[in-house]
């Protein structure tokens, strides 16, 4: 090559590592924009409230034997609500972490440039783990972190055993991908030096301190309770492969085209997008055949095989995947989309791991990147997320203080669904499921939900008595019914001052002025 063509060669790629950065700072800078807009519900604004309601980590630990997950991400957030009371703090946080989970990619996965795009604008890295404030971005992060630190820098034993420890404090699907990592991680490490045994020790110390937090108290009410093994459990954990692979739902994909052509009027779902439904009418109508269950099941190993080409390599992601099916089933917990992405990331830092060691031939380069192609498409559609609110909680939270009505008596139902609006507000509600004035949900016996139209009857009037006079405001997920309406309000019904609706989520609301003849 002659002097000038390695300088037109040089200059070439010094134009285009500035596009791709370029373009790179774009997406991060709007996908930072999303997360600040984003509307939270309840399940990013419990822990939030959790807390902001504990005054040390003591009566943290002790608000967490009703969450049944690590506290990893809890004492992160209860460090944020030290230094502000404001949501939007803890939102933050959020975009710091998702833009270091980005720049992991970007800056030392082995991918090619296309492929690291694919992966960062995919339904997971772009919309589930990066807008919504949840545990499972730190789980991208450490998981990733892990990874790469394996690649460039795989001396430092203990800071691997120490990320794999924290990664098992996040959610039990993380845990389950943490000690599939950590096996495989123990079986190929040559050097096993003081370092090792003393970073094993550590991870194990993590492991055990991680279930033991996940471990609920005894009346915990919402899932878990009858741990068995049966067909129909494992029929509904195929969400979880499918959903981690297939973040697409192919009855919206002509949505968005419709909606921006003024076809529809109501703004395309985004959220929790999965073809299981397409997956079984493919596999004749059901899944109850044995064989076509298997093969569902089978897919992602297939695949799998077909991008790494290593039996260690497979054996990382079986023994995530396995696992993961195993809890899901045993525990009957399917899960959604937060939960299946897991099993995506596992499938990720598989394919990392691989291409960093041995490269990779044609046929696992397009496998990867036909997983990556239908996870941008998911991607693509969760940018829906623009036309219409996640959660209508802040903007009924923000009517409430703008018409000098959040100083009133609060009283809630359903109360998942208005902890929302109390956490925006920074103030409790009375919540008639548990008869109890909260500002976050204890998930325990004492709540009963659903109500019975007598039960929201009888509670109401309770909540009327406990108010004394003062002007009660009823905010409700759903507008009321005659029959819910208590016998003395016959005369004097509630008056409807505003509704909240349309939001992606359930969180929509219609909020009352309650009065007595």
């Amino acid at each position: 090559m002659t002097e000038a063509a390695y300088i037109g060669a040089r200059r070439s790629a010094s134009v285009s590592d500035i596009i791709c950065h370029g373009v790179f700072l774009i997406l991060l800078a709007s996908n930072v924009v999303r997360t600040l807009r984003h509307a939270m519900w309840r399940d990013e604004l419990q822990i939030f409230q959790l807390g902001r309601a504990s005054a040390s980590l003591t009566d943290l630990f002790h608000h967490l034997r009703y969450e049944a997950h690590g506290s990893l991400w809890d004492v992160m957030v209860w460090l944020v609500t030290r230094a502000s009371a404001d949501p939007a703090s803890m939102q933050v946080m959020q975009a710091i972490l998702a833009a270091g989970v980005w720049l992991v990619i970007y800056r030392w996965s082995p991918f090619t440039r296309v492929e690291k795009f694919l992966l960062l604008v995919g339904y997971f890295l772009f919309f589930e783990y990066f807008v919504m404030s949840r545990s499972y971005t730190l789980a991208a992060l450490l998981g990733f972190g892990f990874v790469a630190i394996r690649q460039h820098a795989p001396e430092r034993s203990i800071v691997a055993w120490l990320l794999l420890g924290l990664l098992a404090n996040l959610v039990m699907h993380a845990t389950i991908w943490s000690i599939a990592l950590a096996i495989v991680f123990a079986l190929e490490q040559r050097r096993r030096d003081t370092a090792y045994y003393a970073g094993g020790a550590v991870y194990l110390v993590c492991l055990a301190f991680g279930i033991w937090t996940m471990i609920p108290a005894a009346d915990y009410a919402p899932w878990g309770g009858d741990i068995h093994f049966s067909w129909q459990r494992l029929y509904d954990a195929v969400g979880n492969p499918v959903g981690a692979l297939v973040p697409v739902d192919p009855s919206r994909l002509v949505d968005p085209l419709l909606y921006l052509a003024g076809v529809v009027d109501a703004a395309p779902k985004f959220w929790n997008p999965t073809a299981v439904i397409w997956v079984v009418s493919v596999a004749q109508a059901n899944l109850d055949h044995p064989l076509r269950l298997a093969l569902v099941f089978a897919a992602p190993v297939l695949l799998c095989w077909l991008i790494v080409r290593r039996p260690l390599r497979l054996m990382e992601f079986v023994l995530a995947y396995a696992g993961i099916v195993a809890f899901a089933t045993l525990w009957y917990f399917p899960g959604t989309a937060h939960h299946h992405g897991i099993l995506f990331l596992a499938l990720i830092a598989t394919a990392w791991a691989a291409r960093a060691r041995d490269g990779s031939d044609r046929w696992s380069a397009w496998a990867l990147r036909l997983v990556l192609i239908v996870g941008a498409i998911g991607g693509m559609q969760s940018l829906a997320s623009e036309t219409r609110p996640f959660s209508q909680s802040r903007n009924a939270s923000r009517w409430l203080v703008e018409n000098k009505l959040s100083d009133a008596f609060l009283i809630g139902s359903r109360d998942a669904q208005v902890s929302s609006v109390a956490g925006y507000l920074g103030r409790p509600v009375y919540y008639l499921e548990c008869q109890c004035n909260g500002t976050f949900i204890i998930w325990n016996g004492a709540r009963q939900s659903p109500l019975s139209a007598e039960q929201f009857r009888t509670r109401l009037s309770r909540a009327l008595e406990l108010a004394a006079g003062r002007s009660a405001i009823l905010i409700r997920n759903r507008p009321l019914a005659p029959d819910e309406l208590p016998a003395d309000m016959a005369t004097r019904p509630p008056e409807l001052l505003q509704a909240f609706y349309g939001a992606e989520t359930d969180e929509n609301f219609w909020i009352y002025r309650l009065g007595r003849p």
